[in-house]
């Protein structure tokens, strides 16, 4: 039997399998949502995969959920300290993602 910790992993990957992939339809832009405020509700730092496909996705949506965003890397920050270089460099990515979310939206939800 898996550990515990080990099926939740393997859930958690799944499911953002499937929330990427919902993202790619037409106005998915929930899809994107969810996977912003899952990362931020379990504190995990997103994949370098993810990563990509949310480049590719914020782009193709013309993505605004900033306050989604902003919650995220406000989390991964205060961790940032506790991380190795690849986390770091990952979080450096986050960044310039967040900085592309928040060049196209309005400053309403701010």
């Amino acid at each position: 039997m898996a550990h515990p910790a080990a099926q939740f992993d393997e859930f958690f990957e799944t499911a953002m399998m499937y929330a990427l992939e919902l993202a790619r339809g037409p106005r998915s832009t929930k899809w994107i949502d969810w996977v912003f405020r899952i990362h931020a509700c379990t504190g995990r730092l997103m994949t370098a995969e993810t990563i990509d496909t949310l480049h590719d996705l914020v782009r193709r949506h013309d993505y605004q959920g900033r306050r989604y965003v902003r919650a995220y890397l406000h989390i991964v920050s205060n961790q940032a300290v506790s991380r190795g270089a690849s986390e770091r460099f990952l979080v450096g990515r986050l960044n310039g993602l967040a900085q592309v979310v928040l060049a196209r939206s309005p400053a309403l939800d701010a």
